[in-house]
């Protein structure tokens, strides 16, 4: 009997088949590895964001000695003893926070929020206090929106604490 030293095509065939059933699979799995990992990256970016907006927020709220909410736009705007006044403008996909000292820009931020997300800023009286709410609708049937994120803070908490709202009045 004569001794082979090749493989026959049929045996060729069913390699590369198996071979480029394998590559396709592995191909499918990187492409749904990569779409997950964008989007926890984008959600780690929102949540990231939403953090930055509570802490920015209570911060100049704290700071504040008046505050104006308008709702058209959603609008928040801030006037603090030193004359900075701060707004947080609710704009597509994103919140705005800018501040100004004698009509001069002196810095502006920006928060990411998702298509889906909707914004409610309220202010409130007895303390006194502002109330920012980002909801995002659930998609059954008589839930109500999951709440993202919630601030609440109290308008000029820290002139208080600091006794520079005693001084600023004199």
């Amino acid at each position: 009997m004569k001794k082979r030293n090749g493989y026959s095509l049929a045996e060729m065939l069913v390699v590369i088949t198996v071979a480029s059933v394998l590559l396709s699979i592995a191909a499918q799995l990187v492409t749904r590895a990569m779409r997950i990992d964008t989007t926890w990256r984008e959600q780690g970016d929102i949540a990231r964001s939403m953090s930055r907006l509570a802490h920015d927020l209570r911060q100049d709220v704290h700071q504040a000695r008046s505050v104006i909410v308008s709702q058209d736009p959603e609008k928040l705007e801030l006037s603090r003893a030193d004359g900075a006044k701060m707004s947080y403008t609710v704009a597509p996909e994103e919140i705005i926070r800018s501040s100004q000292r004698d009509n001069e820009q002196l810095e502006r931020e920006y928060y990411r929020i998702t298509s889906d997300q909707q914004v409610a800023i309220r202010s409130l009286s007895d303390p006194p206090r502002v109330e920012l709410i980002v909801t995002r609708a659930v998609k059954l049937v008589g839930e109500p929106p999951r709440i993202i994120l919630r601030v609440s803070a109290e308008v000029g908490r820290l002139l208080r604490i600091s006794g520079y709202e005693e001084l600023a009045d004199e």
